[in-house]
């Protein structure tokens, strides 16, 4: 993906903010040599800008990230404030701040803006896309699908759809949504990290593995392909690589959630209980909801001669929805467990 200049942002918003003035005392006198531009064109210039900011900025909570979305919705409240501005522009601006603001926890804040920018154009994109991110899955799917009836060359609207899909389980049709977005930006890392994913889940570790490599190639820093490749990895049963790829993804960013459970599920795999513990400790620390890391902790528990407290996390897996939980609690993790509390 390109990568801005980190000014640049910063750069655009004093600009929209300053009075336009000519440089020239000679070129003031003669309004046929001035510009065209104004601000409605310094509008769309920082709303592009804004745009690409979103899209290099896509997993919630990663190292910088916040900042870009800060930055986001700056700019498009700058934007906002200008006058003269066309309802496309006003719609525009509002449906990326909505972005911008679901990302940083002001989904009242998001509703609001994607309303607006609906009321304004009911068939902008970046708004139905908006939409979809603030929505339950099935409803979502709803949104993204409209978007991608609006335009349908956009990869953004197929790659989110196929993540809604993935959540309701709809694999097989997920990883259709994802090969459309592949083909649609064959540049961009983020396509193969989702494709990857959802071959994870459909079975596909060696296909998961070679999008997560693709990723790497164009984002050689994507603590997020790092970590879907480790945990194919650890699917295919190469510890050692598996166990590099989620050290990578830790080290660019220690407080990943689901590298920390992915390494301790690595290492319970292994059979290196005592090592697994930490990782699911401090995965379970960071999101005390997360039902996986239970699951994976109750399993090392269990292997580490806790049946008490493994029986515990299995439980809370299964309180929280785990459908993996579930299947094996049918088996023989429910016998070990049976009335032990």
């Amino acid at each position: 993906m390109v990568r801005l200049a980190p000014c640049l942002p910063v750069l655009l918003l004093i600009a929209l903010m300053a009075p336009l003035a000519p440089h020239d005392p000679a070129a003031a006198q003669s309004p046929q040599s001035q510009p065209a531009a104004g601000a409605p064109v310094l509008a769309d210039q920082t709303l592009t800008w804004a745009q690409q900011l979103l899209r290099e900025s896509m997993l919630v909570g990663a190292p910088g990230n916040r900042e870009k979305w800060q930055d986001v919705l700056r700019l498009t409240t700058a934007v906002l404030q200008q006058q003269g501005l066309s309802t496309a522009q006003r719609a525009q601006a509002l449906a990326l701040r909505a972005r911008a603001r679901n990302r940083l926890g002001e989904r009242d804040g998001a509703w609001q803006d994607v309303r607006q920018a609906l009321r304004l154009m009911p068939s902008n994109y970046d708004a139905l896309v908006s939409r979809g991110n603030l929505q339950s899955d099935p409803e979502a799917i709803a949104s993204y699908s409209e978007a991608i009836r609006v335009r349908s060359g956009d990869f953004l609207a197929y790659m989110n759809r196929s993540m809604a899909r993935l959540a309701l389980d709809q694999a097989k049709t997920a990883l259709a949504d994802a090969d459309w977005a592949v083909s649609l930006a064959p540049q961009v890392a983020d396509v193969y990290v989702t494709r990857a994913m959802i071959r994870g889940a459909l079975g596909d570790e060696t296909g998961a593995v070679a999008d997560a490599s693709r990723a790497l190639a164009l984002s050689p820093r994507d603590h997020e392909a790092y970590d879907v490749r480790g945990f194919a990895r650890t699917g295919l049963g190469d510890f050692p690589a598996a166990l590099a790829d989620l050290d990578a993804a830790l080290r660019l960013w220690p407080d990943f959630t689901n590298a920390r459970n992915n390494r301790c599920w690595l290492n319970y795999r292994w059979g290196r209980y005592a090592a697994a513990l930490p990782d699911c400790d401090r995965a379970l620390a960071l999101d005390p909801e997360f039902r996986d890391a239970y699951d994976s902790r109750g399993r090392v528990r269990l292997a580490l001669g806790d049946v008490a407290g493994g029986c515990r996390d299995l439980r809370r897996s299964l309180q929280l929805g785990n459908p993996e939980t579930r299947r094996d609690f049918a088996g023989p993790l429910g016998r070990t467990c049976a009335g032990v509390h």
